[in-house]
């Protein structure tokens, strides 16, 4: 079960760890240009914050999509014939 697992979540996590590595880089550049907007009250985003909610992201996803596979696996699939 652990192979179908690690399988499975492989592919997953290269898309996310993508996506999480663009959306943060675009965050961060926008974020900054949104708020070179206001110069009266410009606060800097610094990269350790934009890094720690792509993180944070990253694990949510791997542990959703981890706890799913581990789900599908463990069904009988005897009985998701039988309803079909």
């Amino acid at each position: 079960m652990a192979n179908v697992i690690a399988l499975i979540n492989r592919e997953f996590i290269i898309i996310l760890g993508i996506a999480a590595l663009i959306g943060s880089f675009g965050g961060y550049y926008l974020l900054n240009a949104l708020l070179g907007v206001f110069n009266m009250q410009h606060t800097s985003v610094g990269l350790f914050t934009v890094a720690t909610c792509g993180l944070v992201i990253f694990c949510i996803g791997t542990a959703t999509t981890g706890f799913t596979i581990l789900r599908a696996a463990k069904t009988n699939p005897v009985e998701t014939l039988k309803s079909e």
